[in-house]
């Protein structure tokens, strides 16, 4: 299932979007400076292992949502990130 997200009901409040890239700097090892909204995350990988996925699971486990595997492998930067998050927030929303 794709999931929609309409660019005018942003669901990643400021503290939220922090927390995120707190993540993302964790797992990938980076300092925030290093790092923008449209970073290839990809540049960043080291090893075999797959980042994206384990970001996904921990974004889950954070937040309480569920991430689907396609929307997991579209989060190739922050942005991009955020909008799968917004969608997952949403979905367990309107699950509620």
């Amino acid at each position: 299932m794709r999931s929609i997200v309409h660019p005018s009901r942003r669901l990643v409040s400021a503290e939220i979007a922090d927390e995120v890239q707190e993540i993302v700097c964790e797992l990938w090892e980076l300092e925030p400076f290093e790092i923008t909204s449209t970073s290839d995350l990809a540049r960043y990988q080291d090893g075999p292992e797959a980042p994206v996925e384990i970001l996904a699971i921990t974004l889950e486990l954070a937040f309480g949502v569920t991430i689907e595997p396609d929307d997991a492998a579209t989060m190739v930067n922050l942005e991009k990130v955020y909008l799968v998050l917004e969608a997952a927030l949403r979905a367990k929303r309107l699950a509620a």
